[in-house]
């Protein structure tokens, strides 16, 4: 396995052998076709659309309940950010095996495994269908694709598979997006400003590209995480983008890092920060902070966000600022920056970010 003298860990050589080495499973190819991902799934009913999409779509429904685990389960997370600032109906995210007690068939469910097998997520799919639910299931295979061959009520969309769920995003989020488009829940961007956020996606892959980009910021934001604890403050508007942020980083780099939301925080969090007085926590000084900020930040969000930064004692903070003229662009570009950092942080960590030993072993301890 290679490894670099951490003195030089930002040098290009060093970088490219670690990569060389560890990714024996081509994450930096699949972070590289993230935005082909996108255009995909955005695409995919502009030429066939399913038979039971006029039918959904006509309904009235009370609000959409969201299945999912892990990296199959973020996009549930990220429509209901988006659902908040610009739905008609709410969406809610359940992780966890059984259904809500609240559910009725009123609630649409659009349950997603990229493996078609997550334990967790069959066991609601089950429990939706004896109910008579109507149900829309994304998978690229497995066991959960085989329900709307069986019930009349179930519906699958296949996405292409042969990647892991953290890094099949762009197909999963895409579709789901896609789908709400396409039910009219959500308006569908018109073809020029589509084109034109694509794009501005794509240049901020070759951005952080820190194969192809040696000056790329990811690298440079990875290497100052490198030793110290992780800690990730957003405002409320990104928040499931912060909590993706240190799953990625959980499962990519294997490292521990976790986070909290402005305003919330205000209330409890920041006493331990010692900003002003207050008894400061030792280990407050020891993290390296990583701040989210978008355009779409609450004006008040802004005002406590700036107050906190002005009186932070830290030797390692960084903003990292999501871009973008929608909601919807400004998570899909932090995507990148997470994915990016996480992986760089993961080869430095002499770390193979597809290696995942501690989930595989669980799952076949559960298999047992």
């Amino acid at each position: 396995m290679a490894s670099a003298n951490r003195d030089d860990l930002m040098s290009e050589s060093s970088i490219n052998e670690l990569v060389e080495s560890l990714d024996s499973e081509g994450m930096l190819d699949s972070l590289r076709s993230f935005v082909d991902d996108l255009v995909r799934a955005f695409t995919q009913f502009d030429f066939e659309v399913p038979e039971w999409i006029d039918e959904i779509g006509s309904t009235k429904w009370d609000g959409i309940l969201c299945l999912g685990m892990g990296g199959s389960g973020a996009g549930g997370n990220f429509l209901k950010t988006i659902f908040d600032s610009e739905g008609e109906i709410p969406i809610i995210a359940w992780k966890n095996y059984d259904i809500p007690a609240w559910w009725n068939k009123n609630w649409l469910v659009i349950a997603t495994s990229y493996s078609g097998n997550t334990e967790e997520t069959l066991d609601g799919v089950g429990k939706i269908i004896a109910a008579g639910g109507k149900i829309i299931t994304i998978s690229s295979g497995g066991m959960i694709a085989g329900f709307s061959e069986m019930n009349d009520h179930s519906h699958h969309i296949f996405v292409p598979g042969g990647r892991c769920p953290r890094a099949a995003f762009g197909h999963l989020f895409g579709t789901q997006i896609a789908l709400m488009w396409k039910l009219c829940f959500l308006e569908r961007p018109n073809k020029n400003k589509l084109e034109d956020m694509l794009s501005r996606l794509a240049n901020e892959i070759d951005n952080s590209d820190f194969i192809a980009n040696s000056e790329s910021p990811t690298l440079e934001l990875a290497n100052a995480l490198l030793d110290t604890p992780i800690a990730i403050i957003s405002s409320a508007e990104m928040e499931f983008a912060a909590e993706r942020f240190s799953t990625q980083i959980n499962e990519n780099a294997g490292r521990y890092a976790r986070y909290s939301i402005i305003p919330e925080m205000n209330h409890n969090e920041i006493v331990a920060w010692g900003i002003t007085g207050d008894v400061k926590d030792q280990a407050a000084e020891k993290q390296s902070i990583i701040i989210l900020d978008s355009p779409q930040i609450h004006p008040r969000i802004n005002v406590r966000m700036k107050w906190f930064t002005h009186y932070l004692n830290s030797s390692s903070a960084w903003k990292v600022s999501a871009e973008g003229e929608s909601l919807l662009e400004c998570l899909l570009h932090l995507c990148i920056l997470m994915d990016w950092t996480s992986c760089a942080l993961a080869f430095l960590n002499n770390k193979n970010p597809f290696s995942i030993p501690s989930i595989d072993s669980l799952k076949r301890h559960l298999s047992d």
